[in-house]
């Protein structure tokens, strides 16, 4: 149902993109802060700020190490990418350990250059393997990259089976039950009359 344009949902409209501009904008200062905490103090320094305004250090750490590899001047280049992007992008990066796979700007690069969403840049993260002539991809990396992507996909067959089988343990009884009321005809409800 399209609702028509009335000046105070534009109002809101506008005040909501207004408050998503802000979440990134702040978003974005606390990972170049974390960043900066990182490189000034250490890993002590982001345990400090984490005590101090009561977020998990794990994040502040994930916050420092998006805002080394993406500095503003160089996020400015992707205006469209979120932090989900850049978070995927340094994700996907540590996994490799040569070749531009393990650069977290080129993760970006790609994701921008093909309109991928963060969770399209998770899959291709996953399923990367480096190909390229300066740096031919280690054997062991290749074949590790295989074993784990066979292993996840029989992980997700056997989960797929648990859920139909508790679904089946589960929901049959009642399933039965509203199938064979269904086949019998529907008795008329008694009327009373005074």
């Amino acid at each position: 149902m399209a609702v028509a344009s009335h000046p105070v949902l534009d109002t809101f409209i506008t005040q909501f993109a207004a408050t998503l501009k802000a979440e990134r904008t702040s978003r974005f200062a606390q990972i170049d802060l974390a960043a900066q905490i990182l490189l000034h103090f250490g890993y002590a320094g982001l345990h400090r700020v984490s005590d101090a305004v009561g977020m998990d250090p794990r994040i502040l750490v994930v916050y420092a190490k998006i805002g080394r590899a993406f500095p503003p001047e160089i996020r400015r280049q992707w205006p469209t990418l979120l932090y989900t992007h850049y978070r995927e992008a340094v994700t996907a990066a540590h996994r490799f350990s040569h070749g531009s796979s393990a650069d977290p700007q080129w993760w970006a690069r790609q994701a921008f250059t093909a309109g991928w969403s963060a969770a399209e840049l998770r899959r291709h993260g996953l399923h990367h393997v480096p190909l390229s002539a300066d740096h031919p991809p280690l054997a062991e990396d290749v074949v590790r990259r295989a074993v784990r992507m066979a292993m996840e996909g029989q992980e997700q067959e056997r989960r797929i089976e648990t859920l139909l089988a508790r679904y089946n343990a589960q929901y049959a009884p009642v399933t039965g039950v509203v199938l064979a009321m269904c086949r019998s005809p529907y008795p008329p409800p008694h009327t009373v009359h005074s």
